[in-house]
C-alpha cells in the first residue's frame, strides 16, 4: 500500500521564497513540524492500493481541466484554537475551478484508498486537534477531512508551537508575498524516506 500526495509544486521562484522563510524558521525556532518538507499544495495525501490505478484516474481527470490561474496572497495560518498549532502557510487565493479539480481527483482515487492517512498523522503529531462537523463528513465519504469547498488551498511553510509562533510568527505574517502563476500540471509524489515526485500529468492533456 504506497503512500501517495496528489497536488502542486509552485514555481521555481514562489519555491524559492518559502524555502527562505523556511529557513528563517529553523534559524530562529530549530526544527518545528514540516519546516523541511519541499514547498508543494496538497490535493490530498493517503495510502492507496494500486498505484497504477491511481495513475490512470489522474491521467483521465487531469486531461478534462484546462490550465488554471493561480494567486498567491499573503502568510497567514490556521487558527490555534482549533488545532493548539500554528499552521503557517502562504494563501492561495480562493479558486472554484482549482477546488472542482480537487474533489474530483479526490472522489475519483478514493476508491482504491485505504483509511486516513492525514487523520493517523495529526493524531500523533497535534492530539488535539478537532474536526468540524463537515470534515468528519469528509473523512466518511472521501478519507480526507478537507474536500472541495472544505478544502483552503495553501503552501505550507511550518507548523509552529506556541513558543515558536511567539518568536517568528508575527514577521512571517509581515513577509511581502504576492504572486500570479498559471497551473500547467499536477504531480504525484510516493513516499520513501520522504516525499518525492514520481509523475506529472499536464492539464488538458
Amino acid at each position: 500500500m504506497p503512500a501517495l500526495l496528489i497536488g502542486f509544486d509552485p514555481p521555481e521562484e514562489i519555491s524559492k521564497e518559502i524555502y527562505r522563510l523556511k529557513s528563517k524558521v529553523k534559524e530562529a525556532c530549530g526544527k518545528q513540524q514540516q519546516v523541511d518538507e519541499p514547498p508543494h499544495c496538497t490535493f490530498v495525501v493517503n495510502t492507496f492500493t494500486d498505484i497504477n490505478a491511481v495513475d490512470n484516474i489522474l491521467k483521465s481527470v487531469c486531461s478534462g481541466f484546462s490550465t488554471l490561474d493561480i494567486s498567491i496572497k499573503d502568510i497567514a495560518y490556521f487558527p490555534p484554537e482549533k488545532n493548539k498549532a500554528w499552521m503557517m502557510h502562504a494563501v492561495i487565493e480562493k479558486n472554484i475551478r482549482l477546488q472542482e479539480l480537487q474533489k474530483e481527483i479526490i472522489a475519483k482515487t478514493s476508491i482504491c484508498r485505504q483509511g486516513c492517512l492525514l487523520c493517523d498523522y495529526l493524531q500523533k503529531n497535534i492530539p488535539d486537534y478537532q474536526y468540524s462537523e463537515e470534515e468528519k463528513k469528509d473523512i466518511g465519504q472521501y478519507g480526507y477531512p478537507y474536500v472541495g469547498k472544505n478544502w483552503e488551498a495553501h503552501i505550507s511553510i511550518a507548523i509552529l508551537d506556541k513558543k515558536a509562533f511567539d518568536k517568528i510568527g508575527n514577521d512571517l505574517i509581515g513577509t511581502a508575498f504576492q504572486h500570479k502563476f498559471k497551473l500547467k500540471e499536477i504531480t504525484l509524489f510516493i513516499y520513501t524516506d520522504k516525499w518525492v515526485p514520481y509523475k506529472v500529468y499536464e492539464l488538458g492533456k
